[in-house]
């Protein structure tokens, strides 16, 4: 017996000699240099083929890793880390509840691939979040959330390993780089009308940011605009053109949502102005009218400016009909100034009066050439609104108003 374990030790001995495979020592280090999510984001199977391929030559970099983590690996293998852009994921849908439509009820399989399939999904909009949580499911690190319908990226704990772009079976999650980035999180390809009637934010390729672009960073699949993020200067000219609100603003160097919607704040800062303004007109009228006026333009006026203030009124109690008062306004204020500048207390200012007839010539030729140029025509609504504030601005009353402000202060 005892001669045949000998034996036997004798041909493991050899068989271990002879079928020995050499491991570079580096490759135990690499690993344990590794986060060991084993999460799959550098398109190997784990942390340990991650580490083996790195030691046998392959340009590789681990989205997990921190780049004090991936220098050291570099150092320890002799090799120079190339520049690597730090990226992170992003949704490129923003179809909540409150701006998109949602028919009918799923009830199947809670799965986004499954309900895709069968084409069975809450949304209306075929390109929007199917909102059922795979990608959530995928995410190794708690970086997806399911937000009022729709997956929503945590960026802080986002390693952009690329499992949820994997996941997501309308190819809505991209990998976006870090830093201040202005892109369009839509990915609709329907045409304006469709969009329109399924989703109030989504691209209706209407192509005003495009035109507006001074770098030419913008550019269209079909109907869907495109941010080309290398050509963007962050201009912002885009962001304040489109009429959808659809083209958002990331600081993702601080994963943070810039303050406001940039199109939104102008606005709002825009409307409050050109309401004060409209007041102020009110107030200028009534004193005008009351210092003697033709009768019959007097009713007019009177008229217009009921119908005016009958407009604001119902602004303030119905929000779909405050989004057409800037433009029910200005064909108010327009009507007004036609009826020409109402008599003022005093006599004529000459200065004045001069002042207001090259304002009103200036309009004039503003409208003529509106006639028969039609790209100008498009833009004289906000010409005339311009130049009726300039002409708002040297009424007496309006002079006098301000001269007092500037006597109490």
């Amino acid at each position: 017996m005892g001669g045949l374990g000998l034996l036997l030790s004798v041909a493991l001995l050899a068989a271990a000699k002879r079928f020995y495979v050499y491991e570079d020592p580096r490759i135990a280090q690499v690993e344990t240099m590794l986060p060991g999510a084993n999460c799959g984001g550098c398109g190997k199977a784990g942390c340990k083929s991650f580490a083996e391929a790195l030691v046998g030559g392959e340009e590789l970099n681990c989205p997990v890793a921190s780049s004090a983590a991936m220098q050291a690996i570099a150092e320890l293998l002799g090799k120079e880390l190339g520049p690597v852009e730090a990226v992170v994921a992003h949704v490129m849908c923003e179809g909540l509840r409150s701006s998109a439509t949602f028919s009918g009820l799923y009830e199947g399989i809670t799965d986004c691939r499954a309900a895709h399939l069968v084409g069975q999904v809450d949304r209306a909009c075929s390109y929007g979040c199917v909102g059922l949580g795979t990608c959530v499911k995928s995410c190794a690190f708690d970086a997806i959330e399911i937000y009022n319908n729709v997956a929503r990226i945590i960026p802080e704990n986002c390693v952009a390993c690329g499992k949820c772009v994997e996941a997501c079976p309308r190819e809505l999650i991209v990998l976006i780089p870090k830093g201040r980035q202005v892109f369009i999180p839509c990915k609709s390809m329907d045409s304006g009308k469709t969009t329109t009637r399924v989703c109030e934010i989504g691209c209706i390729g209407c192509a005003k940011c495009f035109k507006v672009c001074p770098s030419e960073a913008i550019d269209f699949n079909g109907n869907l605009a495109r941010v080309i993020t290398e050509k963007c200067t962050q201009c912002y000219e885009c962001v304040v053109a489109c009429p959808r609100d659809i083209i958002k603003v990331r600081d993702l160097a601080e994963f943070m949502v810039t303050e406001g919607d940039l199109k939104k704040s102008f606005d709002t800062v825009g409307q409050a102005l050109w309401t004060a303004r409209a007041e102020q007109q009110a107030k200028e009228k009534a004193a005008q009218a009351a210092a003697g006026e033709d009768p019959e333009i007097a009713a007019k006026r009177a008229k217009l400016q009921k119908s005016l203030d009958d407009a604001r009124a119902r602004a303030a109690e119905d929000p779909v009909y405050a989004q057409k008062l800037p433009k029910i306004e200005a064909g108010f204020l327009k009507k007004l100034e036609e009826l020409g500048p109402p008599p003022a207390e005093g006599g004529v200012d000459e200065e004045l009066a001069a002042k207001r007839a090259k304002i009103e010539k200036a309009l004039a030729e503003a409208r003529d050439k509106a006639a028969f140029d039609t790209e100008y025509a498009k833009k004289l609504p906000k010409i005339e609104a311009g130049f009726m504030k300039k002409l708002a601005a040297l009424d007496p009353a309006s002079r006098a108003a301000e001269h007092s402000v500037e006597e109490a202060e």
